[in-house]
């Protein structure tokens, strides 16, 4: 199984190897920003701020025409409130990190944008887990948790796609249309393709790139924590990355997909994007 798992990853192009409403308090955001409950989150230092409560996680067979084996049992889950970043990282912020001395280069291989002058605000991508967690750590923030992610992608509805569950097109998504990167042959700037935003406004949660979140990948949901917190125990080798990429096809930007991929790979298809804890 994980042989054949690692072929299609670099088959994939490799640079080298009815739901329950918010709860609890409203947070409290920085800086005077307000808060809202349900709606437009607020925005502060490029950070969207998603409020605490409960959310349905995993794959809807109500909805879906296909739902993985790991995808399932869905669960309720009660996040605590937390920001995350509105865009993917771009290469122009990793190399902010690099200059500093706190961030390995991303390797150069298949769709890599560390080199291309032009893409300089596109997503940082050809880089492992442990880069992506060396940069959230240098700008002061972490990868985000699964349960993090699918609630800030997915909203408290069990909808299939971060903007409802209306088919994937090139008007929201950047993904394999019948051609790589709808046509591009690429990545598309952050923050592109906002039609596609999620519930809170976050962009490109679903193509684009995959994204790595914080936990090790299980199986399935069977024993997973229900307070939002990565999922450490037992300890697994490989990570996850969520969201599909300018390289699937549309049936694999749903919310609920998740992909087990080793920590040290660097492909084109995969980034991140960083999270904090609320206050």
């Amino acid at each position: 199984m994980r042989v054949a798992l690692l072929t299609l990853i670099l088959s994939l192009g490799v640079g080298c190897l009815s739901a329950p409403a918010f709860g609890g308090p409203l947070p409290r955001a920085p800086d005077g920003v307000s808060p809202v409950q349900g709606g437009v989150s607020p925005v502060q230092g490029g950070m969207v701020l998603i409020p605490a409560g409960s959310f349905w996680m995993g794959c809807n067979p109500a909805k879906a025409k296909l739902c993985e084996s790991n995808e399932k049992p869905g669960h309720e889950v009660s996040v605590p409130n937390f920001f995350i970043d509105k865009r993917e990282v771009s290469v122009a912020d990793y190399a902010r990190c690099m200059k500093a001395g706190k961030c390995r280069r991303p390797t150069d291989g298949l769709f890599c944008n560390r080199n291309r002058k032009e893409k300089q605000e596109h997503p940082v991508n050809c880089v492992s887990w442990y880069q992506a967690r060396s940069y959230c750590k240098f700008a002061g923030k972490r990868l985000p948790t699964e349960s993090e992610w699918e609630k800030a992608a997915r909203g408290v509805d069990r909808h299939l796609y971060p903007w409802g569950d209306d088919e994937p097109n090139c008007d929201k998504a950047v993904f394999d249309n019948g051609k790589t990167g709808c046509g591009s042959k690429g990545t598309w700037p952050i923050g592109s393709k906002p039609l596609g935003a999620s519930p809170y406004k976050v962009l490109n949660m679903a193509g684009n790139v995959s994204e790595w979140v914080e936990d090790p990948f299980h199986r399935n949901y069977q024993g997973a924590p229900k307070d939002g917190s990565s999922w450490e125990k037992p300890q697994m080798l490989n990570r996850i990355t969520r969201g599909g990429s300018l390289g699937h096809p549309g049936i694999k930007m749903r919310i609920a997909r998740r992909q087990e991929t080793p920590p040290g790979i660097q492909m084109g298809f995969i980034g991140f994007r960083c999270a904090k804890d609320g206050s």
